[in-house]
């Protein structure tokens, strides 16, 4: 099947005014083939950026609502503020390390 689109995509690119790093750039994308579950929600590209984002945004939601819910007992909320912090930051360093 991939033989089959690769020779479709090359008859219409040789028709096409597209610059010659384009029409690599679009068979690149057309040819990675089929894409999962995680690939449909969260994309191909920087996925794991998406992935970071929701769980620190899980983190805040579920940090804000156990706040709420033991509002009276403080010692509790700090603790718990002690651990989500820095998960938070840990994934924030991941996502924006220097290493990329």
């Amino acid at each position: 099947m991939n033989d089959e689109k690769a020779t479709m995509i090359k008859d219409i690119a040789k028709s096409s005014d597209l610059n010659e790093n384009v029409k690599d750039k679009v068979m690149e994308e057309i040819m990675d083939g089929d894409i999962g579950m995680l690939d449909r929600f969260f994309g191909k590209r920087n996925a794991e950026k998406y992935i970071s984002w929701t769980i620190i945004i899980f983190l805040l939601i579920c940090g804000a609502i156990c706040s709420w819910i033991f509002k009276n007992n403080i010692n509790f909320v700090e603790k718990l503020w002690q651990l989500f912090i820095p998960a938070i930051t840990l994934i924030l360093g991941y996502m924006f390390g220097k290493g990329k």
